[in-house]
């Protein structure tokens, strides 16, 4: 089992699923690019890293521990790696659990950032002089483009500095990666993968809409999960590992 954390947090996140899992799994736990010790070599300016590279490092890590096929477990940003991951590997993927992930739909706030000249220079200046952004998003609620919680959370995670660098750092590097949930969706249901996606009752980030949908694209074999939390979905693990255990 492959588990990837979410923003700003780190591999611990997935210790107490080793121990309620550990009997039945190996999981390899991963640093996030710009978290801890993962880096991307060979780029002099903002470094960003793509699905050919993506696959390669995955190929080396199969290769290095002799095995064909995985499954995924990952908690919000962690959730755009594991979505590409099965995209790249749809044939060995035999689990997707996806704990409040990332990417569910599409973020024009995302894309305008990380795609576009204007977006790039505005994040870049963001990262020093954050008020004029910070300002902005305060408007956002008022137009209807995002909740009042949400926003808040945001605002929440970018006031110290050097969370507004990793921000700048992690957006820019998956600017690449950007997910197609149509086609996610597709190979789940031609593939028969086991997938279950886990929601927070009290999640403000991740729309339940969006998961909704994709699970009824997804086929069968995909289950949509509502546990007694916000965000922090990865914090029911107990309950988390007795479905998926159930669920072989």
């Amino acid at each position: 089992m492959l588990a990837f954390h979410g923003f700003n947090r780190s591999p611990d996140d997935f210790m107490p699923f080793g121990k309620d899992l550990g009997e039945y799994y190996t999981i390899l736990a991963f640093d996030l690019f710009f978290h801890g010790k993962s880096f991307i070599k060979g780029q002099s300016r903002t470094p960003f890293f793509t699905l050919p590279e993506l696959k390669e490092v995955i190929e080396k890590i199969l290769s290095r521990y002799h095995v064909q096929e995985f499954e995924l477990l990952a908690h919000s940003f962690g959730g755009r790696l594991a979505f590409n991951i099965t995209g790249l590997f749809p044939g060995q993927v035999k689990g997707l659990y996806l704990m409040a992930p990332d990417a569910l739909r599409f973020n024009p706030g995302y894309w305008f950032a990380t795609q576009t000249w204007l977006g790039k220079t505005i994040m870049k200046r963001y990262k020093q002089t954050p008020g004029p952004i910070l300002a902005f998003m305060r408007l956002l609620p008022k137009l209807g483009l995002y909740s009042e919680k949400a926003i808040v959370f945001y605002i929440n995670q970018v006031t110290f500095g050097p969370v507004r660098e990793r921000v700048y750092k992690v957006w820019m590097g998956h600017r690449k990666t950007v997910v197609k949930q149509n086609e996610i969706s597709f190979l789940i249901k031609h593939h028969q993968i086991p997938f279950i996606l886990f929601l927070g009752k009290f999640d403000s980030v991740i729309p339940s809409k969006a998961g909704e949908q994709l699970i009824k694209l997804s086929g069968s074999t995909a289950r949509l999960i509502y546990l007694e939390v916000g965000h922090r979905v990865h914090e029911k693990h107990r309950e988390i590992c007795g479905i998926i255990l159930g669920n072989q």
